[in-house]
């Protein structure tokens, strides 16, 4: 499957999920109708870059002569975020929508009530699903509108992530 889809890769690592505690790492693909596939996964004695950096290069060892992945999404894990630029540098990585709403799950629903938060969490997925940068654009101004006008704790920490990530 790989080798017909090697476009994009999603990369995870699961904690204290098994019996030895320890990280799982997932590498799977996406096929050109969305279905994912495992490429890889491996379990890793820690978390650091060295690590994921054999790990990946185990994996782009599978290629052969294949194109390398154009897209790799990760969460904010620097150490592996470090490795994929190493391992695959013309690869342009991006942070899974998942664990941004994970973050701002943590960080703002109690900044809400519960009519106010599905409206936030709507804005905020029209954000995520702008088709074009000008609709991004436009989109991150009217969700920063509507966190102005609520004058939300967690307001300064979102445009921040928005603008940095």
């Amino acid at each position: 499957m790989w080798r017909a889809f090697p476009h994009v890769l999603m990369i995870d690592a699961t904690y204290k999920t098994n019996m030895y505690n320890l990280p799982f790492l997932q590498v799977v693909g996406m096929s050109s109708t969305n279905h994912t596939f495992c490429v890889a996964h491996a379990f890793l004695s820690n978390e650091q870059e060295a690590t994921y950096v054999w790990v990946l290069e185990r994996v782009r060892s599978m290629l052969h002569e294949c194109m390398e992945p154009r897209l790799i999404l990760t969460d904010r894990d620097q150490a592996l975020i470090n490795a994929c630029r190493k391992i695959f540098p013309g690869a342009h990585r991006y942070l899974c929508k998942f664990h941004i709403l994970q973050n701002i799950v943590k960080h703002c629903k109690g900044s809400f009530n519960g009519q106010d938060w599905e409206a936030f969490i709507n804005q905020w997925k029209t954000v995520c699903n702008s088709a074009t940068e000008e609709l991004y654009k436009y989109n991150v101004l009217n969700l920063q509108r509507h966190l102005v006008n609520q004058q939300l704790t967690c307001m300064f920490s979102l445009s921040k992530y928005i603008h940095t990530n």
